[in-house]
């Protein structure tokens, strides 16, 4: 059984997967498996993976028929995996050369479940000089949870799992949405645990590139946070203390459908929101739909979306 399964969905990005490739095969502990899926690509990944897997008997190529979508892929790959612990990652990024060992070793000497490595660099797609993006520091160790899921990044590629852990707790990426499968999976694995290990350790490289997949549209996100509220009243968690959403200037709603969701989750989440946790767009998002009785009129309020409306907001004061 291998130590690590490194579990990574691909689409589209054959001219970035040659770094993220070789990080992963290059790694000072060796006893991984590096599981690629697949997801539909119509350009040279396949090919990229398949003369990779030709050279390394670690290398797993899990190829989908048609585009499923990040969350699909990644339960894909951790059915196939075998590995006692399970990391995730982009196909257009890569990690330190002792990036695994690290965490893995981390994982064994403290007989953890799960553990956050804070550190992580912003690099660049055209290249400029890469910028540190360690924004949540802490001592090293164990601390709240609630703390970890406000305040640390949610992104899967900082932590690293134990493959029994996740299978146990049920925990997978939600299929159902198309954005912040990273925040649900994270924040659910963390939240139903106490406290979780934190540190910083070597750094993982974030390609910040156009055509990134996690530029999406903010409905999603507030539809994962939906089902992590769900899946956390589901398993009794206390939920005072905890942000619950996000929004960012991308929101859009698109039909009564969606307005529906949005407001009836607003007000659900209302006995346990606390303004400490949210930015003054979050909290200006929230009363907006709560405002609006009705999709049709929150069409003629906010016909250009929330930004102008919010800057206005701004500007006077409010």
């Amino acid at each position: 059984m291998a130590r690590v399964s490194v579990i990574i969905p691909v689409h589209n990005t054959g001219k970035y997967l040659g770094p993220c490739i070789d990080s992963v095969l290059g790694q000072t502990l060796e006893d991984i498996e590096a599981i690629f899926v697949d997801d539909g690509s119509t350009d040279s990944s396949l090919s990229v993976l398949e003369s990779a897997a030709a050279r390394d008997s670690r290398v797993k190529v899990l190829s989908l028929s048609g585009q499923r979508g990040v969350s699909h892929a990644r339960n894909t790959g951790i059915a196939e995996a075998v590995g006692e612990y399970l990391y995730f990652m982009d196909s257009d990024d890569w990690i330190d050369s002792d990036y695994l060992e690290v965490m893995y070793s981390l994982c064994k000497k403290e007989s953890l479940e799960q553990v956050v490595n804070s550190n992580y660099l912003c690099e660049y797609d055209p290249p400029r000089p890469a910028t540190p993006a360690n924004r949540y520091c802490v001592t090293p160790g164990y601390h709240p949870s609630k703390e970890i899921a406000n305040f640390s990044p949610c992104y899967t590629w900082m932590r690293m799992y134990s493959r029994q852990f996740l299978a146990s707790n049920g925990i997978s990426f939600p299929e159902s949405v198309s954005a912040s499968e990273d925040m649900y999976f994270s924040k659910l694995a963390e939240l139903i645990r106490p406290k979780v290990f934190t540190f910083s350790g070597p750094a993982y490289h974030y390609l910040n590139r156009p055509a990134s997949l996690s530029k999406h549209n903010t409905f999603d996100h507030i539809a994962a946070s939906k089902l992590l509220f769900d899946q956390l009243r589901l398993r009794s968690v206390l939920l005072d203390g905890i942000k619950l959403y996000y929004c960012d200037q991308s929101l859009r709603v698109d039909d009564g459908q969606q307005f529906a969701l949005i407001r009836s989750f607003f007000r659900e989440i209302s006995p346990f929101w606390d303004r400490r946790y949210y930015s003054v767009f979050d909290c200006f998002c929230k009363e907006a739909v709560l405002s609006c009785p009705s999709f049709d009129e929150w069409r003629k309020r906010y016909p250009a979306g929330l930004v102008p409306a919010f800057l206005r907001s701004v500007k006077k004061g409010i």
